[in-house]
C-alpha cells in the first residue's frame, strides 16, 4: 500500500488528493513503526519467556524477575487490548498502546543490561562458557538447576572432543 500511495505522490494529477495522499503516508509509516515495535517486543518476550519460566533462575537474578513480571503485565496488557480490537487499522487512534510498548522496550534494554552481567560473571567463574552464546548458557542456566542429566546437551559446546556426557547418582 505504501508504494502505491508513493506512486500516486508522483503523479501529475494528485494535486487534488495530496492532502489526502500525504495523510495515507504518515497513517501507513505509524501503522508499520507500531508493527515493529510490537514484533520486536513480542520476540524478546518470547525469548525470555522459558528463563524466567524457571524458578531457579529468578532466585539468581531477582532484580530481572521483577522487572520481567513488569514487562509481562505491560505486554499482555497489550496484548489483552488488540484482543478486543484485532483490527490493526485502529492502532493509530490509540497512542498509549505505542506507548505502553515503548516502556517494554525500555524494560528490556535495562533487563539485556542485567542478564549481561550475570552472563559475564557465569563466564568469569568457568571460562569455558566463552564459547558458548548468551542463548545457549541461558538455557544451561534454566534447564539443568532442575534436570542436571540435561547438561550433557551442552558439553560438546564447551569441550571440543566430548560429545555426550552421562551422569550417575553416587551412594
Amino acid at each position: 500500500q505504501y508504494v502505491e500511495v508513493q506512486s500516486l505522490m508522483l503523479s501529475p494529477f494528485v494535486g487534488v488528493f495530496d492532502a489526502r495522499a500525504t495523510g495515507w503516508i504518515t497513517y501507513i509509516q505509524d501503522l508499520n513503526s507500531f508493527t515493529e515495535l510490537l514484533m520486536d517486543c513480542q520476540a524478546n518476550f518470547l525469548y525470555y519467556l522459558p528463563l524466567f519460566s524457571a524458578g531457579d533462575v529468578t532466585k539468581l537474578i531477582p532484580e530481572q524477575a521483577q522487572s520481567f513480571k513488569h514487562i509481562t503485565n505491560r505486554f499482555q496488557k497489550v496484548a489483552a487490548a488488540l484482543q478486543v480490537d484485532s483490527y490493526l487499522v485502529h492502532v493509530p487512534q490509540r497512542p498509549e498502546l505505542r506507548a505502553e510498548l515503548l516502556q517494554c522496550r525500555e524494560l528490556f534494554d535495562g533487563l539485556q543490561g542485567g542478564m549481561s552481567v550475570l552472563l559475564d560473571a557465569k563466564r568469569k567463574s568457568f571460562a569455558r562458557l566463552y564459547f558458548m552464546s548468551d542463548r545457549d548458557i541461558l538455557d544451561m542456566m534454566s534447564q539443568t538447576a532442575s534436570a542436571p542429566h540435561l547438561l550433557g546437551s551442552y558439553v560438546h559446546k564447551c569441550f571440543d572432543g566430548i560429545f555426550n556426557l552421562a551422569l550417575t547418582r553416587s551412594k
